[in-house]
């Protein structure tokens, strides 16, 4: 019982680069969502991407960027909503998609396509249920419309978001294990931005969300 008399030591280290990748991740997800549509949200592709490219030592520092950015998002409707669904609706999205990523860190090293494929289906099907089930549970007119609609609608989105995204980082982690030439660059860039413009063109708009997600 000698902690309870004389209190417990508690080390808190501070990385510089963590102080920087805080704003920027949260400006990153503003950004992003000014892009998006509810089956295109970009946001979802960079909450898996900056957890592929930062170390874990860096992903509280993730988190406290995702916190600030909701923060900005959902602190003015808190008149509409409530402070309870401001709360649950943004504490928990982020370490849900940390423990995917992390659980899917051997795979993602043996197979990249399946292991991007995988995160993907598994961080979609997981962030819909969390926004729709407690924006559910909390805002009763919510429950007057289909669940599974309302979740397979966000899933796609979410889904769509992070193939577009994730696929960046792994190219920029697996810089070195290829030699890149300008031409293939090229193709890489314009490849991409002909799946960012196919997705925007094909993506089905579906009536407005009657909560906000993230």
């Amino acid at each position: 019982m000698d902690w309870w008399k004389e209190g417990l030591q508690v080390r808190v280290r501070i990385r510089p680069e963590g102080l920087v990748l805080a704003p920027v991740y949260a400006v990153a997800c503003w950004g992003t969502r000014k892009l998006s549509l509810d089956q295109f949200y970009l946001p979802a592709g960079v909450r898996v991407a900056a957890l592929l490219l930062c170390p874990p030592r860096l992903w509280p520092y993730l988190l406290l960027g995702e916190y600030a950015y909701f923060a900005h998002m959902r602190i003015p409707l808190l008149g509409k909503y409530g402070l309870t669904w401001v709360i649950l609706s943004s504490v928990f999205l982020l370490p849900a998609v940390m423990l995917i990523v992390r659980l899917h860190r051997q795979l993602l090293a043996r197979t990249t396509i399946v292991g991007v494929i995988a995160i993907a289906v598994c961080t979609a099907a997981v962030v819909s249920l969390l926004n729709i089930g407690i924006s559910s549970l909390l805002w009763p007119p919510l429950r007057e419309e289909s669940f599974v609609t309302y979740v397979l609608r966000y899933a796609l989105g979410d889904f769509i978001g992070i193939l577009v995204i994730a696929p960046l980082a792994l190219l920029w982690i697996r810089r070195d294990e290829e030699r890149w030439t300008r031409k293939a660059i090229s193709k890489t860039a314009i490849a991409l931005a002909l799946m960012l413009l196919i997705g925007l063109l094909v993506t089905p708009v579906l009536p407005a969300a009657a909560v906000p997600t993230g």
